[in-house]
């Protein structure tokens, strides 16, 4: 199941908010990102669709 986050496109930029980074990132910053599952910029509402990060208590080191 992929996570949906609206591209904003006011003020000269194309940012997205970021779940792993906590903050809005350039949707070029995507690109390098394994979660990544799909950018479409053409669409009515431009988006960027990622797989969701996983809960700090789902970590191996946390899970002992």
């Amino acid at each position: 199941m992929s996570v949906v986050h609206v591209v904003d496109r006011f003020g000269g930029g194309e940012r997205v908010g970021c779940p792993l980074q906590g903050r809005d990132v350039d949707v070029d910053e995507c690109q390098g990102c394994p979660r990544l599952k799909e950018i479409d910029l053409g669409a009515d509402v431009p988006y960027v669709a990622c797989d969701p990060p996983m809960p700090r208590w789902w970590l191996p080191e946390l899970a002992a």
